[in-house]
């Protein structure tokens, strides 16, 4: 009975943890080419503090090259998180997700994040960037 209490415990923690990291401040901007960049704010403060503008893409080699840019509108520094996912013109999935990266932005500092795309067919991405 005590093991099922702290497995319980382990699994409510567990949860709790990825309840908490839902509800971060982030924003998601999407890519298609031939359509206009959309961008979804999930959190109330984000995209006042840390600006997330200018998402595109470009071919080069063959691979789509997306980028995304950062701006700190805030005296101080921000520290985010982002990812970027690929998929194909009709929306499937392409390859890995890339890792989550942190990055450090100084006070009114602008940087621009990058990705290529795994392979030919993915043309399509979206950026996650949160706080």
């Amino acid at each position: 009975m005590k093991s099922l209490k702290i497995i319980t415990g382990v699994g409510i923690a567990a949860l709790t943890t990825a309840l908490v990291g839902c509800s971060t401040n982030c924003v998601i901007s999407t890519y298609a080419p031939y359509q206009a960049s959309q961008t979804e704010k999930l959190g109330s403060t984000f995209n006042t503090n840390v600006i997330v503008a200018n998402t595109g893409g470009m071919v080069v080699n063959g691979l789509t090259n997306g980028r995304t840019m950062l701006t700190n509108n805030t005296n101080g520094n921000q520290t985010v998180r982002y990812h970027f996912t690929w998929s194909s013109a009709d929306g499937s999935p392409q390859g890995e997700n890339t890792p989550w990266t942190p990055l450090e932005l100084t006070p009114y500092a602008t940087q621009v994040i990058q990705s290529v795309a795994p392979n030919a067919q993915a043309t399509n991405f979206q950026v996650q960037v949160c706080q």
